[in-house]
């Protein structure tokens, strides 16, 4: 879960700044299952925001959250 959580956060930044929403939502939909599987409600919260965002600035500050709680996520993973 660790790896996978880690892998969607490089390629979402990596993504970011460019406009790509089909790739955004792909690992925004990859990390809300990740949340859902390992009882991360936070991490399902903020990604269930990217996927629902309805304008571009949304979208980018709903990542931003995203980015923060896979990062904490991925922390208490770690132990």
């Amino acid at each position: 879960a660790r790896r996978d959580i880690e892998v969607c956060i490089n390629q979402l930044e990596r993504i970011a700044s460019g406009k790509q929403d089909g790739a955004i939502l792909i690992f925004a939909t990859k990390l809300c299952n990740l949340g859902r599987t390992f009882a991360a409600p936070r991490l399902v919260w903020a990604a269930q925001a990217v996927q629902h965002a309805s304008s571009e600035d949304m979208r980018h500050a709903a990542l931003q959250d995203l980015l923060v709680s896979a990062r904490l996520t991925l922390g208490a993973l770690s132990g």
